[in-house]
């Protein structure tokens, strides 16, 4: 691949649903994402093989994001992500590495919110992190991400 089709990670758009099913901008407390997709690899060796063989299994996904907290109206993403932990209606994530557009690829998925930190340090930025699993469906790669 040629490096000018490297994605620069600077234009990520990353969105979530509230409560109510409203789509929430989280980009502009936004510093880092992370898609991660497994699938379980269960062992069918058998008598008298002599290498191990594997089928595939279920497959999960996770998401992470990592922001700022921002300490005036901004503070919407870290209330919006705190609000959603648990929830068992889940929500949705859309992730977009190169900004949400008609050529923007992405992935998405319907999670939980599994869990939300934040971290106050003295010498430091307020950050916030989230980790999100899978409520239903499975993990959906878009090649068209314009919300």
């Amino acid at each position: 691949m040629a490096a000018s089709n490297h994605i620069y990670g600077r234009n990520c758009s990353v969105r979530a649903e509230d409560i109510t099913g409203a789509s929430f901008g989280l980009t502009a407390d936004g510093q880092s994402v992370g898609v991660s997709y497994n699938a379980d690899m269960v062992e069918a060796t058998t008598f008298g093989d002599i290498n191990r063989t594997f089928i595939t299994g279920i497959t999960d996904y996770t998401f992470t994001f990592s922001g700022y907290y921002a300490g005036n109206a901004g503070a919407q993403a870290a209330s919006l992500l705190y609000e959603i932990v648990g929830a068992s209606q889940g929500t949705w994530v859309d992730i977009a590495p190169s900004g949400s557009g008609s050529t923007s690829p992405g992935w998405s998925g319907c999670v939980h919110v599994e869990s939300f930190e934040s971290e106050v340090p003295t010498d430091g930025i307020v950050t916030m992190n989230a980790t999100f699993r899978p409520r239903s469906g499975s993990l959906t790669f878009e090649t068209d991400a314009s919300w």
